[in-house]
């Protein structure tokens, strides 16, 4: 009888495991269509990859990226200088946008793709920060981006 109870109280545990893992998930996917990834890798502890910094500009509503131009540098101080820089380029997002050219569409044709494309590219990950606002800013002015090895 006390091996039937181990095993029952295993896979309750597995089973909580589980369930944990489904919720933590859950948050990263709501907070990836949100553009809150970065922020929440970082209340987390992990290291925010440089393409993550892209998540905001290309799926955050507009309220949340002139929300980061008022107050870049919010959380944890190890991402300020990214933080900065994302809020330079949040006022170059909303400044190019209008009524003629509105910011869901320069998230659907120029940043979902670039988020996309830099996070499927390994070397992004030792991109520099200088690098990173670069190659952003160049895309959303409808400029060749070229994202070499």
């Amino acid at each position: 009888m006390r091996k039937k109870e181990r095993e029952r109280q295993l896979h309750e545990l597995q089973g909580a495991d589980h369930v944990a893992g489904g919720v933590a998930v859950a948050d990263e996917c709501a907070a990836f269509l949100s553009g809150n990834l970065a922020e929440l890798w970082e209340e987390r502890g992990i290291e925010v990859p440089v393409w993550a910094w892209t998540n905001l500009l290309a799926h955050g509503s507009e309220a949340r990226i002139a929300e980061t131009i008022a107050r870049p540098a919010r959380g944890r101080q190890t991402a300020r200088g990214w933080k900065l820089a994302r809020s330079y380029l949040a006022y170059e997002v909303l400044d190019l946008v209008d009524d003629l050219f509105p910011l869901s569409l320069m998230q659907a044709t120029i940043l979902v793709p670039l988020e996309l494309e830099l996070s499927g590219r390994p070397a992004v990950s030792r991109w520099s920060l200088t690098r990173w606002v670069d190659t952003v800013d160049l895309a959303i002015r409808n400029e060749p981006v070229i994202l070499d090895e």
